[in-house]
């Protein structure tokens, strides 16, 4: 747990540290709650699933390494998501926040040449705190429409469970591209807040061996509103 406390003392550093942008006292700032849901379509391959006792390697019956494709090993599933961050000026937004992934996966799958049996009673879930940073290319205050693009780090516990026996955890961590856009579809008569339906997707294309990648697709709402 203790990467994890890390994270969150880094994160809520940057938060309350506007210099660390090079905007203090200069640009307007709002503050961004945000909900989000995502289909998660798994991608890559894999050497293994599960971690622990609940973990297995595929190596063919032969002591010799095989990977996986994620569409044989992994089901779409679907991600939750909850952030909190500030907008920095008309285009930067910085965001800490906690997902949710049920990890559902196949219960036979093979290599070249060995077939495995995976149960699914032995559940796969993914806790995760989030850090984001966004660039907009319009101000999504202003303007009704604001695409954006940005990198996301996820960092948490990857947790592997039977019911009635005790649970096993990893620590595990992704990269990803993150990129979408917001539409305004609500403004407060005093411009101070601002509701948008957003289009949250992201790319992940670097992960912890046991972990799964996914290129998430999904939707959320934004609330904006000046502190």
């Amino acid at each position: 747990m203790k990467p994890i406390k890390l994270l969150l003392f880094i994160a809520v550093i940057l938060l309350v540290s506007p210099n660390l942008f090079a905007i203090s006292k200069v640009a307007a700032r709002y503050n961004v709650f945000e909900f989000s849901v995502k289909n998660a379509v798994p991608q890559g391959s894999y050497g293994r699933i599960g971690i622990g006792s609940y973990g297995e390697f595929f190596d063919g019956g032969f002591g010799q390494p095989f990977d996986i494709d994620a569409d044989d090993l992994y089901e779409n599933t679907v991600s939750y998501g909850f952030n909190y961050g500030s907008l920095y000026g008309d285009n930067k937004m910085f965001n800490i926040g906690f997902s949710y992934t049920n990890v559902k996966h196949e219960e036979t799958f093979e290599d070249v040449v060995y077939i495995y049996y995976y149960p699914n009673y032995i559940k796969l879930k993914l806790y995760e705190v989030s850090l984001n940073w966004h660039y907009y290319f319009t101000n999504p205050v202003k303007e009704s429409f604001a695409p954006y693009a940005g990198i996301g780090l996820n960092a948490g516990l990857f947790n592997a469970s039977v019911k009635g026996f005790d649970s096993e955890n990893d620590f595990t961590y992704s990269l990803g591209l993150n990129f979408g856009a917001d539409f305004t579809v609500w403004k407060s008569p005093d411009k101070m807040s601002s509701l948008a339906l957003s289009s949250v997707n992201s790319y992940q294309f670097l992960a912890s061996d046991s972990r799964p990648k996914y290129l998430m697709v999904g939707a959320g709402l934004k609330y904006f509103f000046r502190p």
